[in-house]
C-alpha cells in the first residue's frame, strides 16, 4: 500500500500456490476503486495459461466485491493475446502459424484495403473487424472481466473481432493483463501500450523472467535464407520508388505541355518562342519537384543494401 501511495518500486516474494496472484489483485482493485484517480492496473504474465488463470481470479474477485457490497461496480477488465488465439474469421483461424494469421489478418483489416472497397475495387474484408466500426469506439463489451474463452464467446455472438476489441478497449480498461512483451517488446509496445497513462500500476508476475523476456525482444537470428529475402525486398522496394519517381515526373511533364499549349493558344507569350519551342523540363527541375519522401526513401534503401551487404560479410566471417 505505502508504495501505492509513494510510487516507486516493490518486490514481493511468495512461496508458490499461498495465493499471491488473488493477494495482489485484492489489494490493487480495493485501491483502485477507493481512490479518485481510478489508476489502470496492468498485470503481465508469462503464458497465456497464466494471463487466463489471472482472469479467472479478478472475475471470481469482482464477483465477491459484488455479493459484499451489494451492487456490481462500473468496472472492465480484460485480456490480451495474439491474433491466433483470438481470431474467428473461419479461414484466418484454421491457419497453423502466428505469423501466417497475423499477415492474413492485415490484409483483410487494414486502411488501405478498405479504402480499395471504396473505390469499388474486388477486395475481401473482414465482417467481424468491420462491424467494430458500427460501434461507440469506448463501449465494445459490456461492464465486467472478460476472460479468453468470453470475449471468445461475445465475439461469436455479436459478429465482431474478439483481438480487436481488446485492443481497442484497453484504454477504457482498470484491469489490463498481458504478457510482458506487450509492455517490455519496443516493436509490440510501440503499436499496444503508448496511449497507457505513465501512472499506471504495473505488477510482473513471476519477474525473475524479464531478464530472459527482454533479452528475446531484442534479439533476432539472422540467416544466410533471411538475408537473401532482405535483398529481394530492398531490390523490390527500390524498383517501386523507381517507378513512383517516373509517375510524378510523367505528371509533371504531362501538366507543363498543358500550361504550354493553352499560353500558346492564348497567343500570351510571344517573347518565351525560344523556351516554347522544346516545352520539356531541365531534369534538375524534375528532380527537384519529386517529393521529398521518394527521395529519402531512395537514400534509404542505398543504405538498406548496403547494411545487407556487410551483415552478409559477417555472416561469411563467422563460418
Amino acid at each position: 500500500m505505502q508504495t501505492l501511495d509513494a510510487g516507486g518500486h516493490c518486490v514481493l516474494e511468495m512461496p508458490s500456490g499461498t495465493g499471491k496472484t488473488v493477494s495482489l489483485l485484492s489489494l490493487i482493485v480495493a485501491y483502485q476503486q477507493f481512490m479518485p484517480e481510478k489508476r489502470k492496473l496492468i498485470y503481465c504474465s508469462r503464458t497465456m495459461s497464466e494471463i487466463e488463470k489471472a482472469l479467472m481470479e479478478l472475475e471470481a474477485l469482482m464477483k465477491y466485491r459484488t455479493e459484499q457490497l451489494g451492487y456490481e461496480e462500473d468496472f472492465r477488465g480484460l485480456g490480451l493475446t495474439s491474433r491466433k488465439n483470438l481470431c474467428l474469421h473461419p479461414s484466418v483461424k484454421r491457419e497453423k502459424s502466428g505469423s501466417v494469421v497475423d499477415a492474413r489478418c492485415r490484409s483483410l483489416t487494414a486502411g488501405f484495403v478498405k479504402e480499395k472497397k471504396e473505390r469499388g475495387e474486388d477486395v475481401d474484408l473482414c465482417v467481424y473487424h468491420d462491424n467494430l466500426d458500427l460501434l461507440e469506439p469506448h463501449n465494445l463489451i459490456p461492464n465486467g472481466v472478460w476472460t479468453f474463452d468470453g470475449i471468445l464467446r461475445y465475439g461469436e455472438e455479436h459478429k465482431q473481432c474478439p483481438y480487436f476489441t481488446a485492443r481497442r478497449m484497453m484504454q477504457y480498461c482498470n484491469v489490463v493483463i498481458f504478457s510482458y512483451h506487450y509492455l517490455l517488446d519496443p516493436k509490440i509496445a510501440e503499436r499496444v501500450s503508448k496511449d497507457f497513462s505513465k501512472d499506471c500500476i504495473v505488477v510482473f508476475d513471476e519477474a525473475h523472467n524479464i531478464d530472459n523476456v527482454c533479452i528475446e525482444s531484442l534479439s533476432t537470428d539472422i540467416t544466410e535464407e533471411s538475408l537473401r529475402r532482405a535483398t529481394r525486398g530492398a531490390q523490390n522496394l527500390k524498383q517501386k520508388i523507381a517507378d513512383m519517381r517516373e509517375t510524378d515526373q510523367e505528371q509533371l511533364q504531362n501538366e507543363y505541355e498543358k500550361l504550354v499549349q493553352g499560353l500558346r493558344e492564348a497567343d500570351e507569350a510571344r517573347q518565351e518562342d525560344a523556351f516554347m519551342a522544346n516545352p520539356v523540363l531541365p531534369e534538375e527541375l524534375l528532380r527537384e519537384a519529386v517529393p521529398g519522401n521518394i527521395r529519402r526513401a531512395e537514400h534509404f534503401v542505398s543504405f538498406l543494401q548496403r547494411f545487407i551487404e556487410y551483415l552478409k560479410a559477417g555472416l561469411n566471417d563467422t563460418d
